[in-house]
């Protein structure tokens, strides 16, 4: 199955859902041809937030439409910061102890991107 996005024919797995507050648009055939939202989470450097979309989203407006708490983003933030500050592209983490707290953090705020999103979208840890 193929969509039009943009001038463009595109798988439509790769279509974004449709973000709506209407109770009457939730559910409706238009909503669900699209399918549900891929989101992949992995840290990259200068991501802002380890939060990427398959569809090429992913700007200050999708990351609001998701509706996520200010808690959750500030964490998913300082992880993003704390990687680029600790992990060297050559020599990895300086220490065993810290790559073990940076991988434990990422789990937790994994976790709690998927509660928080629930079944708006999907999750891919691509970490």
């Amino acid at each position: 199955m193929y969509a039009m996005r943009g001038g463009r024919i595109i798988p439509e797995s790769r279509v974004p859902i449709v973000w709506t507050q209407d109770p009457a648009a939730r559910g409706s055939r238009a909503a669900e041809s699209v399918g549900p939202t891929r989101l992949r989470f992995f840290l990259d450097w200068g991501g802002g937030i380890p939060i990427w979309w398959d569809f090429g989203g992913g700007g200050d407006d999708d990351i609001a439409a998701l509706g996520l708490s200010d808690r959750l983003l500030e964490g998913l933030r300082a992880w993003q910061l704390d990687w680029e500050r600790d992990f060297d592209i050559d020599t990895g983490f300086p220490t065993p102890e810290l790559e073990r707290i940076h991988w434990q953090t990422g789990d937790e705020l994994l976790a709690r991107l998927r509660a928080e999103v629930g079944d708006r979208a999907v999750v891919l840890d691509e970490r």
